[in-house]
């Protein structure tokens, strides 16, 4: 039986027919990552806007990633658009 490569729990039958092909993560995990992820991004556009983008908050926003428990894939686009805010915020 498959199971959710965060969690490490069983994948029901449907979850593993509609993941094939893709990474195995459960329904709840999936969950858990898009609430983070949209969290996180509110949390950069704040502090973009308010030009709070420091290497402390980096650093933050890094860890929680990997807290979390977010897969690369997932939270690398997250990461570049950081990138390239603190690149324009550095700028000024």
């Amino acid at each position: 039986m498959a199971t959710c490569t965060r969690c490490n729990d069983s994948l029901n039958v449907l979850e593993q027919m509609t993941l094939i092909g893709k990474p195995k993560i459960c329904h709840t995990c999936e969950g858990h990552i898009n609430s983070t992820l949209e969290r996180l991004q509110q949390q950069v556009m704040q502090a973009s806007a308010q030009n709070m983008l420091t290497e402390q908050f980096c650093a933050y926003v890094r860890q929680d990633l990997a807290t979390n428990g977010i897969p690369y894939d997932r939270g690398s686009p997250l990461l570049q658009q950081l990138g390239h805010l603190k690149h324009l915020a550095d700028m000024r």
